[in-house]
């Protein structure tokens, strides 16, 4: 589960999977004996919300959505009702916030927002009770997948903006606490370029009516896509990672809109052809 984790944090989801099927294959070998062990329990949710990760990362949200439920009905009994269990309740987090992006991609948009509803409530008690960056890491990335839900809602597009503000507060302060860390400067990214595009969709909404205000979200968007490029282009120099890659695929494109907004067309081509080959 481990090494498994070791290169889905780093960008390599496809790899990792082989790992964590391994981990649910070698306590299938001794389900018997462990039927009633909390212990394989805790360890057979951590491999298949680990697997749902993975499939959601490359694309296979069906089979993520299982894998996540099936974790998420070993980890109710162990986590309980409050938070009293961290451990437990922060992989209850994870594995709904798997099931979360699975409903959303599988275009179930009110029963994910329900399920990240339910994660963000125990990641917020936990965050508020335990100080850990663990904790704050995983809340700033629940926040920056409820955002994309958000945004995708022409009606809802202030919510998604303080869903990824929060959590670029959150991801911020960990990534210049914790420079080493490349999935602190992933996340930071991924929420740094949500409220950018939030900011480019609201700037619409204004144009007509309050041009200066238009000019000001855009501003704003401009200097958080640029944020973002940044972080996404330091983590991609020593090493070429697919998740890294798309993220950055999506930082361009919006950067894109931004050019073409602003009038500059031939930057705004430059841009989506660097996006179309990241």
């Amino acid at each position: 589960i481990d090494t498994g984790e070791h290169y889905r944090m780093n960008g390599q989801p496809a790899a990792s999977k082989a790992y964590f099927q391994n981990a649910l294959d070698a306590l299938d070998v001794h389900g018997d004996r462990l039927a009633e062990s909390s212990s394989q329990n805790r360890l057979r949710a951590m491999a298949l919300l680990n697997l749902a990760s993975a499939m959601n990362e490359t694309g296979h949200c069906g089979e993520a959505k299982m894998n996540a439920s099936r974790a998420i009905e070993l980890l109710l009994p162990l986590a309980g009702a409050g938070v009293d269990h961290p451990e437990e309740s922060l992989l209850l987090v994870l594995a709904q916030d798997n099931m979360a992006v699975s409903e959303r991609e599988l275009g179930n948009r009110l029963e994910s927002s329900r399920i990240f509803d339910l994660a963000i409530a125990r990641a917020s008690a936990l965050n508020a009770k335990y100080n850990s960056p663990d904790i704050k890491r995983i809340l700033g990335s629940v926040q920056n997948d409820l955002g994309e839900l958000l945004a995708a809602d022409p009606a809802r597009q202030r919510e998604a903006q303080a869903a990824f503000e929060s959590s670029r507060r959150e991801l911020l302060a960990l990534a210049r606490a914790y420079p080493h860390v490349p999935g602190f400067r992933r996340d930071l990214a991924v929420a740094c370029n949500g409220l950018g595009g939030t900011l480019i969709a609201l700037r619409r909404a204004v144009i007509e009516n309050d041009p200066q205000k238009a000019r000001q979200l855009l501003e704003s968007a401009s200097t958080h896509c640029q944020n973002a490029r940044r972080l996404l282009g330091d983590l991609l120099k020593p090493r070429e990672l697919s998740d890294y890659e798309s993220q950055l695929g999506r930082t361009l494109a919006n950067l894109a809109r931004i050019a073409l907004a602003q009038g500059n067309r031939d930057a705004a081509r430059t841009l989506f052809d660097e996006a179309a080959l990241a």
